[in-house]
This record gives structure tokens, sequence and C-alpha cells, in this order.
């Protein structure tokens, strides 16, 4: 499994994107140490400065997810291009995309043509012009079908 940590495990409540303010969602961490049994997980988190890569760090270590999820399993990227070839390198059976402060994700999902993709995509009326799309599509990771396993 890989899970891209934007918009779908974190949220950064900041509308500019080089002033991170990263936090979990809440009830995320308790599901992660769940899926972490079940799933080899590789979390992605796109990374704009070096600011935010040192926050996101700093909230994985601070939430001892490290005793779950191996710390080797958590990839940095610094675009979206650098996402997808992250999650084509891994092969997983099911991606998590939650998109990242300026975009919803939706250039990734499209591309995932032989993966499982769920995709977190909080707007309504966007849920709804992509709904013809072959692939799970909820407002929170809370709410994705893997959650209630």
């Amino acid at each position: 499994m890989t899970i891209s940590l934007k918009n779908t495990v974190l949220w950064n409540p900041s509308r500019d994107v080089n002033t991170p303010n990263h936090a979990f969602h809440e009830n995320t961490i308790p599901l992660l140490v769940r899926w972490s049994s079940a799933f080899d997980i590789y979390v992605i988190a796109h990374t704009t400065t070096p600011q935010d890569k040192h926050q996101i760090e700093t909230l994985l270590n601070n939430s001892n997810l490290f005793n779950f999820i191996d710390s080797r399993k958590v990839l940095y990227c610094s675009s979206e291009q650098g996402k997808l070839h992250l999650i084509k390198q891994i092969e997983p059976s099911v991606h998590i995309e939650g998109g990242w402060e300026l975009e919803d994700g939706s250039d990734i999902v499209q591309r995932l043509e032989d993966t499982r993709v769920i995709w977190i995509l909080p707007n309504q009326k966007k849920r709804e012009l992509y709904q013809h799309f072959d692939m799970e599509i909820t407002d929170h990771v809370l709410n994705t079908s893997l959650a209630r396993i």
C-alpha cells in the first residue's frame, strides 16, 4: 500500500505552501497502525520546502508511527511527477491519494491504470464530476472501504 500523506492522513490549514502547519486528521494514527498489520505501507510526502519536510518528519517521529511503519518506507518528493514515479516503482496493490496544497491529485489518479486507487476528495462537486472513474472516491480516509476492515 502507498499513501500520499497530504490531505489523507495529514492536513494543512495554511493556504500558504511556504508556511506549513501540518497536523494529523483525527483518528488517522490508529487507522495507520491497524493497516500496518495487514499491509506493507509506504508513505509518500510531497514537500515543497525544507521546513515542510522537517515538520512532516517531526510529526511522524512524535506520533510513534515508526513502531509500526518502517521509517525507511517514508518517501519524500518535490513534485507530483516524482510521486507518480515512486508509486509506479513500488507497484502497490492499493494507493490512497489526496493531492497536496495546490492540487487535488487528479493527475496522479488518472495515471495509475493498474493500481487500485482510493481518492480522497473533500469537494462534493468534484467527487460528482469524477464519479465515472473506476476508483473509490470519498471525502475522508476514515470513510474508505479499507477503513472498515
